[in-house]
């Protein structure tokens, strides 16, 4: 079995963009690889997998606006894989994800303040833990360390895994999460969720449910649009 350093950057497997991420600039690097196999529907998740041990993941204020301005409209569902000590970018980054699978030796330091967060930092512990999220009404996350248990049970991560297996812990994760669910059927339950973290917290909720419609319209013009060709064909 390869080492973790010595794992190739950027693959795809089981229809998801697997790309381990050592610097910055490999995960910035692949942007456009990311885009263009989104485009053509060739894969339905982006994992990054991060050991903090063998990471430099220090960014600009302007890198962590691009990288979130990019990832927060992503079309599918994007999971980060990481473990041992998250504070600072690497942090920042994590809370980015749709999903976060923590390893066992995972160690959260949350920032004193978050002023130099490049998003709301409120909001996004509260899409990401849950809006009625008990500990979330009575204290904040700053300042606080989190173990990988501590963070499971306060939903900021979604699992607990196998580091030295994450590969097939993500992909294990994805196939459980998507099921049989094809490409447009992914993208359109994304966009319903992009366009509830765009709306906010205190989104009206005849303007998300008018997306989720608008969504499903679309998803029966598309596998009507299928059929016809399946049956010209």
């Amino acid at each position: 079995m390869d080492t973790y350093m010595e794992k190739p950057c950027f693959f795809i497997q089981d229809s998801a963009i697997i790309l381990y991420a050592y610097n910055f600039d490999s995960i910035i690097n692949y942007r456009n690889k990311v885009d263009e196999n989104i485009l053509n529907n060739n894969i339905n998740a982006f994992v990054v997998i991060c050991n903090s041990q063998y990471t430099d993941l220090h960014m600009s204020s302007d890198q962590k606006a691009e990288l979130y301005m990019w990832m927060k409209a992503f079309p599918i569902p994007s999971i980060i894989v990481f473990d041992n000590n998250c504070h600072g970018d690497l942090l920042e980054l994590a809370m980015m994800f749709d999903i976060r699978l923590g390893g066992k030796n995972l160690t959260i330091k949350f920032p004193e303040e978050a002023s130099s967060i490049v998003f709301n930092y409120d909001q996004q512990c509260s899409l990401l833990m849950g809006n009625n999220s008990d500990f979330l009404q009575q204290d904040s996350l700053l300042n606080r360390a989190l173990n990988s248990e501590e963070a499971y049970s306060l939903h900021f991560v979604n699992q607990i895994i196998d580091f030295d297996d994450a590969e097939n812990e993500a992909s294990s994760y994805i196939k459980k999460i998507l099921g049989n669910k094809d490409n447009d059927h992914i993208k359109a339950i994304i966009k319903c969720f992009n366009h509830y973290k765009h709306l906010g917290l205190s989104a009206d909720r005849d303007l998300l449910l008018e997306e989720e419609a608008r969504q499903f319209c679309n998803l029966i013009v598309r596998s009507y649009m299928n059929t016809r060709v399946n049956y010209e064909d």
